[in-house]
């Protein structure tokens, strides 16, 4: 009898973690799914043809389902879908590259003159399917924003390389604008250098001293890295980060 009153008692402990982890990992979930509000980001069927760069042809809208929430009073936080997220990107892509193609179109502009080329693509690729929403605009002098019900979606910050130590405080600028819901973000680097692969691998061997740095995911081009990083003050809030370079040299 106590033999069997000790195994009891040995066995409570575990199995009261256990019990304790799974509610745990269920309230997680619920709060995680109930705090994130999938925007309807809707891309145009009528863009103009009027830029240079090559876009794909659009020819379903992105439809997004939405949480239920049934707490009075809570308000969900605006998220930006993986898809969009990756379209957004390659459109900035599409926009670098053809800076590459025609340096003598692009030579000595500045980081708000190459900014707002890249707002040009983007803003009539997209519309939000709420009154309330708000298509990209510029905020500050280098920063991108596409904005939702007055909260930022996603958020890119334009430099020009001056170093690792510049590019790294870039990242740190481009996180400082940021909330624990903002999740994705971009750093475009514009590269006056002649030795762009050189600075290619000072991207690569540099970024993981960041304090924020989580870890590597992979690389979509060439000159576009994709990276896990925490925000500011709290390593379990993560965020998606693409590093993009353009070569514009002098």
């Amino acid at each position: 009898m106590i033999s069997d009153i000790e195994k009891f008692n040995n066995s409570l402990k575990s199995a009261l973690n256990s019990v304790f982890s799974k509610r745990k990992n269920a309230l997680l979930n619920k709060n995680s799914l109930m705090s994130s509000l999938g925007v309807p980001l809707k891309r145009k069927n009528s863009t103009t043809n009027t830029f240079s760069v090559p876009k794909p042809q659009l020819k379903e809208k992105i439809k997004i389902s939405k949480p239920v929430v049934t707490e009075k009073g809570f308000k969900p936080e605006p998220t930006l879908n993986e898809e969009s997220y990756r379209h957004i990107l390659k459109l900035i892509n599409d926009v670098g590259k053809n800076f590459e193609r025609m340096p003598s179109v692009y030579k000595g502009k500045g980081e708000e003159d190459l900014r707002d080329h890249i707002l040009m693509t983007l803003d009539p690729n997209f519309e939000l399917g709420s009154a309330s929403g708000e298509t990209f605009n510029k905020s500050g002098k280098t920063d991108i924003q596409l904005r939702y019900d007055s909260s930022a979606i996603f958020i890119a910050e334009c430099k020009f390389w001056s170093g690792e130590k510049g590019y790294l405080s870039t990242i740190s600028q481009l996180l400082n604008y940021l909330t624990w819901r903002d999740t994705k973000a971009s750093v475009i680097m514009f590269v006056r250098q002649q030795d762009f692969s050189s600075i290619l691998e000072k991207v690569r061997t540099s970024t993981e001293n960041h304090e924020n740095y989580l870890s590597y995911e992979n690389n979509t081009d060439e000159n576009w890295f994709n990276y896990r990083f925490h925000i500011n003050g709290d390593k379990n809030r993560e965020l998606k980060l693409a590093i993009q370079l353009y070569h514009l040299p002098k």
